[in-house]
């Protein structure tokens, strides 16, 4: 009678022919091994973002850094297309490739990337826990590396999350210190967004007169409504009319086709004018 161990030896020699029947040929003529269950395994992996077509021919450590970029391409797709609920199903396999090594010594941009994604899609499913975890842990990897810009970008995005749950004393000190890293590396789109945000917080805190001077920082075109309410709220009803008319005959001119946010503008718009008449 045979032993277990003859039966668990002739078990993975069975199992070793199978799978070397179904290797990568042009894995193979490059000298790596990659091999399959099946042939329906093997067509399975290849598709989609992060599959074998990516790597195909190519080093563990290519492989690795081009399945990150091939994830990142698909997240910038479903993030312009607010898909929200698709990006969630690549965090853990997206946030693995980004954290490795390999990848951030590689291509540093590309695990930013991916990080921002995903903050994005935590803070629209409201998954703050979430997001605060991923954004500290992307401080502390920008901070290793010594990417000054990126940590700004990271430091912004938690203290969006802070703002989100009414935690507005420590969102405020992030937006602050974010503030600092982008005029120092010269960074006019990220101040942009910060005044924005340090707007909207010193808003949120009743603290008005620093609210406009945030907004007022920023591009003419943006941030009228919250310009036309800080006006209003300091008493200057005259200088809060012209803008909220401006957000008004901007807000009705978008066709509905742009999506619920237009119509969500447009009854804004109007309530918002009115209250700025009335008072």
């Amino acid at each position: 009678m045979a032993s277990v161990d003859s039966l668990v030896a002739a078990t993975a020699v069975r199992h070793e022919r199978k799978m070397a029947s179904h290797v990568c040929s042009r894995c193979r003529a490059a000298s790596i091994r990659t091999t399959y269950c099946s042939k329906e395994c093997q067509v399975r992996h290849w598709k989609g973002p992060g599959g074998h077509k990516h790597g195909c021919g190519l080093s563990e450590e290519d492989r690795l850094i081009q399945k990150a970029k091939v994830m990142r391409d698909e997240l910038t797709r479903l993030n312009d297309a607010q898909d929200s609920d698709a990006i969630l199903a690549m965090a853990h396999e997206a946030l693995e490739c980004a954290q490795s090594q390999i990848v951030l010594s590689a291509s540093l941009e590309t695990s930013m990337a991916i990080f921002s994604y995903m903050d994005g899609a935590f803070q629209r499913k409201s998954l703050y826990t979430r997001a605060i975890e991923m954004n500290k842990q992307f401080i502390a990897l920008s901070q290793a590396a010594g990417d000054l810009e990126w940590e700004g970008v990271a430091m912004c995005n938690l203290g969006e999350v802070y703002c989100s749950i009414g935690e507005y004393g420590q969102a405020l000190a992030l937006f602050e210190r974010s503030n600092i890293i982008a005029r120092r590396v010269g960074d006019v789109e990220g101040q942009h967004v910060v005044s924005k945000c340090l707007g909207t917080c010193c808003y949120a805190l009743a603290e008005y007169e620093k609210s406009l001077i945030f907004f007022e920082a920023m591009p003419g075109g943006f941030n009228v409504q919250e310009r036309a309410m800080c006006h209003h709220h300091l008493g200057h009803h005259e200088r809060a009319v012209k803008p909220s008319r401006k957000y008004l005959s901007v807000s009705t001119s978008l066709p509905i086709s742009t999506g619920p946010n237009a119509i969500g503008d447009k009854v804004c718009s109007v309530l918002q004018l009115g209250v700025v008449l009335l008072y």
